[in-house]
């Protein structure tokens, strides 16, 4: 918080917001991101299966829809690629600001060990009391649509790539990011943006229950 830049003494845009696109203009900008990323993601899986036909009846289209959701190769390959479209869009929209720094909006710099480590321990700690507070009421520790997801991927690195580098690549670069960037200049500060963008996090996994939603909330 003490950094000053280099060129004007002036400090350091972690603490001066300016150059940051207002509460207003973030969540605009968030929600055409979002609606851009799961158009994507739709087009590019309809394109996969190309069996899809738009004059079926209502009641086939579901269904079409729901056996894409279980499709784990095509789930794969339209994340991925949909995911890196959108981060870049991402980029774009941050240039637009006059003024932003793209490694400082995204707030993309090295950490201490001793912050990365404490963090990492508080995460694995989460986990496993998520997990055992599951595994007491009986809950499955992954959803049924996941594991369907996982069992139809082939071949099956893709469901890595998609779930260790792509989804979350996307999801940091949004939320973690732009949004909470945008929102902490605002009257929300640090901890109203943390929970403002935990909550959009989980509402946007409607693919699961009210329990894993809630349960995505406290983890954001």
């Amino acid at each position: 918080m003490n950094q000053f830049n280099q060129n004007n003494n002036q400090p350091d845009d972690l603490d001066h917001y300016a150059s940051n696109w207002n509460l207003i203009a973030t969540s605009l900008w968030g929600f055409f991101i979002v609606i851009i990323n799961a158009w994507l993601q739709v087009v590019i899986s309809l394109t996969i299966l190309s069996d899809f036909d738009a004059s079926e009846s209502e009641q086939q289209i579901k269904n079409f829809l729901e056996s894409l959701a279980e499709n784990g190769s095509a789930f794969s390959v339209a994340t991925i690629i949909s995911s890196l479209s959108t981060c870049i869009l991402i980029i774009g929209i941050i240039k637009l600001k006059r003024g932003a720094n793209i490694w400082k909006y995204l707030a993309i710099h090295a950490t201490t060990r001793k912050n990365l480590l404490t963090w990492v321990g508080i995460i694995l700690a989460f986990v496993v009391l998520s997990d055992l507070f599951s595994y007491f009421l009986g809950r499955p520790f992954t959803p049924d649509i996941m594991a369907k997801i996982y069992s139809s991927t082939n071949p099956v690195w893709l469901i890595w790539i998609t779930l260790i580098i792509a989804g979350p690549l996307f999801e940091e670069t949004l939320f973690r990011g732009f949004l909470f960037r945008g929102f902490s200049s605002s009257f929300l500060g640090p901890m109203g943006s943390v929970s403002m963008t935990a909550a959009i996090w989980a509402i946007l996994h409607i693919q699961y229950d009210f329990y894993a939603i809630v349960t995505i909330f406290f983890m954001g």
